[in-house]
């Protein structure tokens, strides 16, 4: 279906390239199309309904619902009505026509076209075959994922004091900021008197290098491990409530952090994410088990000697 879908992205911008090619080609002579009739309502050898035509080539009813299957929500809101049907007729009309000229100057036998098609055609299947194999996640799927992974979500009244070092992404409330070594151990001065008693509003509103959030005494409100870089999300899945953590660098400075307290949100709320992680964990295993039972030949002048690929060098988000 991603040619369908990439059809869709282009229906909306089509218009503007008709005019681009109507203002470089000569005009031609137009090709004759019959007037729809319900004698004509269906494709030859086929009991595919035959909604339209574009200089006599069919669209299928099923072909016109799987465009607007691929369409946000309001779209197919819209394209359910009759008048919403007859605009996305005049866009398929461009984008057949648009079709029925790339064939006319040479695509199909152009190689870079075939092998793009070549691709779309390999993504479809590929599409169908996982559909078919992976399926949707069962009710007892999901339930086993949010005994597993609730925590992940739990809605925690999360403060910080953030001391920043030289090189983060937060400068120094006044002064230079200390090197990072000398940044982690300031933090964990802070953390010995924190845990000695001392209030951590009250600290936090002094010692911050975060001066929004020091203003309310380190306060960020209730926040998701999972909306959180990494390496904190890790950590306040390991504080208590009450608690305060050990020191923890990031990119933005060095953090302590404090939960106040910690609620899981029922499984209605997260089933929908919940439905999409299961779904992905088993597309990622059926392509593993695929890819390793495949058997595969690679040209060494194209590919080198080697027997495993370079891993590929992701950049940090």
């Amino acid at each position: 279906m991603k040619d369908i879908i990439l059809a869709i992205a282009i229906l909306f911008i089509v218009a503007g390239v008709c005019y681009g090619l109507a203002t470089l080609r000569p005009e031609l002579p137009a090709r004759h199309s019959e007037p729809f009739s319900a004698s004509t309502g269906a494709s030859p050898g086929s009991k595919e309904k035959v909604v339209m035509r574009v200089n006599g080539e069919p669209i299928t009813e099923r072909e016109f619902s799987a465009v607007v299957s691929q369409a946000p929500e309001k779209m197919r809101t819209y394209y359910a009505t009759e008048g919403g049907r007859r605009a996305l007729a005049d866009q398929l009309v461009k984008l057949k026509a648009l079709e029925q000229e790339a064939r006319r100057l040479g695509a199909a036998e152009d190689p870079e076209v075939r092998s793009q098609l070549a691709l779309d055609k390999s993504n479809i299947m590929a599409g169908y075959a996982l559909r078919k194999m992976v399926g949707t996640p069962t009710e007892a799927e999901v339930r086993s994922e949010y005994a597993k992974s609730k925590e992940k979500f739990a809605a925690t009244s999360l403060s910080h004091i953030l001391i920043a070092y030289k090189g983060g992404a937060v400068p120094a409330r006044a002064g230079e900021a200390p090197t990072p070594q000398a940044a982690m151990e300031k933090a964990k001065r802070i953390v010995a008197r924190l845990r000695g008693g001392e209030n951590f509003g009250a600290v936090a509103m002094v010692e911050s290098d975060d001066t929004e959030s020091a203003e309310r005494g380190g306060d960020l409100g209730p926040v998701s491990p999972e909306q959180l870089p990494p390496e904190l999300g890790q950590a306040v899945m390991k504080v208590k409530p009450g608690q305060v953590s050990d020191p923890v660098q990031s990119r933005f400075g060095i953090h302590i952090l404090r939960v106040s307290e910690r609620q899981t949100p029922p499984l209605e709320r997260v089933k929908e994410v919940l439905q999409q992680k299961v779904q992905q964990d088993k597309l990622n295993a059926t392509l593993d088990r695929l890819q390793k039972s495949a058997k595969v030949d690679l040209d060494p002048s194209f590919f080198g000697a080697g027997k495993q690929p370079a891993p590929l060098r992701r950049k940090a988000s």
